[in-house]
């Protein structure tokens, strides 16, 4: 298949594809019978697939909720293999990734690799900038209509964002697709904001060769893996126990792949057919003829600076203190909520110790974050430590908590709930 850009520059002659490859992951709880006694076991399984031919290029398994930043490098490591013996470029391929991996550490390790990608991003907090509303209220809005079930949305090119704060390496493309909030209805996927729900698209691809509607095409339709899990479902049970063993259970997968792969292989070489060329979207019909508009969409919104000053924690532009909250507690653990704050300076853990202030950061939204830290060896002589620390911590760093005072805009802020930050 061969993919062009809609611009006048186009990267890639027609004969060499935009070969967009599909890694998702798929967590299913694997049942056995032993000894009378239902065991059940959950397994989660990254697969690698090619959108264009449905071929599978790799599986990993791992127990529990898995490995995905190994799992991402060795499928990033077999992208690159994959490219190499078609003898195209790193940018010729698009990862396509599920939210699951829309942060910013796992995108740092495709652009380690110089791949092509297209993912939605979970770091709704980029919405709070204001640069990305001002942003957004003077970007026009394009309609796009969902494949499947044909709702039709707002999409915005918001173009090139750098974020070196949140933990971006390189600017990325974003784009925001935002739907009506109905309230019938609850969401799963999205942030809610006023009257709309808004979902976050990233790319590596500029607005001025793939538009947003372009991306957001290929992501819920060629790129979607749904289709071809659903298919595998149908043909082949590899989702099922087969082995007492991981690695026995792991050859299962992968010999469930190459019999897949060799199904296909040899349906094409018994009925070969022509390449197929279908237009996708419709060329433009008048190129762009000035490098104006395209700087000003490869341009780098710049959200952060790494190096900008720090206030004083005293500083009086902030909100009152406030302590992270219970995010610990479904883990069994003391959360932020359960120390309390004596004053500017000092916090009481619920052993009666007290934790004192020992840095001060900014985020990227110009909150304050003030962090409260103990001597380790306090916290290794009383006995709650096991209800405070993390598991198989050795201790060495004691607890810590993070305070929050929140930036005020236009006069006194109304307290906020706070995702805890605790250690």
């Amino acid at each position: 298949m061969a993919l062009i850009k809609r611009h006048g520059n186009v990267l890639w002659p027609v004969p060499r594809p935009i070969q967009m490859l599909v890694v998702t992951a798929k967590v299913r709880p694997l049942k056995d019978i032993l000894v009378g006694v239902e065991v059940e076991a959950t397994r989660t399984r990254s697969s690698v697939a090619q959108a264009h031919t449905s071929e599978w290029l790799g599986t990993f398994g791992a127990p529990g909720n898995g490995t995905a930043g190994a799992d991402l490098q060795r499928a990033c490591g077999i992208i690159g293999h994959y490219l190499q013996h078609h003898q195209l470029p790193g940018q010729a391929a698009i990862v396509r990734l599920d939210g699951y991996y829309g942060t910013p550490g796992f995108v740092n390790q495709i652009q380690q690799h110089q791949l092509g990608y297209l993912l939605r991003c979970r770091d709704y907090q980029l919405l709070r900038h204001q640069a990305i509303q001002t942003r957004l209220q003077e970007t026009p809005a394009q309609q796009w209509s969902h494949p499947e079930c044909h709702q039709v949305r707002e999409v915005f090119d918001l173009g090139f964002v750098e974020d070196t704060w949140a933990g971006y390496s390189l600017p990325v493309c974003l784009i925001v697709m935002r739907t009506p909030s109905l309230s019938e209805r609850k969401h799963r996927v999205g942030k809610l904001m006023g009257d709309f729900v808004y979902e976050l698209f990233i790319t590596s691809h500029s607005p001025v060769g793939l538009s947003g509607c372009d991306i957001l095409s290929l992501y819920d339709g060629r790129g979607g893996f749904e289709k071809l899990l659903s298919d595998e479902d149908v043909e082949q049970e590899c989702d099922q126990w087969c082995s007492w063993q991981p690695n026995g259970q792991e050859f299962w997968q992968v010999l469930s792949q190459w019999v897949w792969d060799w199904r296909l292989w040899a349906g094409l070489a018994d009925q070969p057919q022509a390449v197929r060329q279908i237009i996708w979207v419709p060329a433009v019909t008048e190129p762009l003829d000035s490098d104006t508009t395209a700087t000003a969409l490869d341009e780098a919104l710049v959200l952060s600076q790494v190096q900008a000053p720090c206030p004083s924690a005293d500083a009086a532009d902030y909100g009152p203190m406030q302590v992270a909250g219970a995010w610990a507690r479904s883990r069994g653990k003391f959360a932020g909520a359960d120390f309390t704050l004596l004053d500017e300076r000092t916090l009481q853990c619920p052993a009666g110790n007290a934790m004192c202030r020992r840095e001060v950061r900014q985020s990227q939204l110009g909150d304050l974050l003030i962090l409260f830290g103990i001597n380790p060896r306090t916290c290794q002589r009383v006995s709650l430590k096991s209800q405070c620390l993390a598991d198989g911590s050795k201790g060495s760093g004691g607890r810590r908590i993070t305070v929050i005072r929140r930036k005020l805009s236009n006069g006194p802020m109304k307290a906020q709930p706070v995702a805890s930050l605790d250690h």
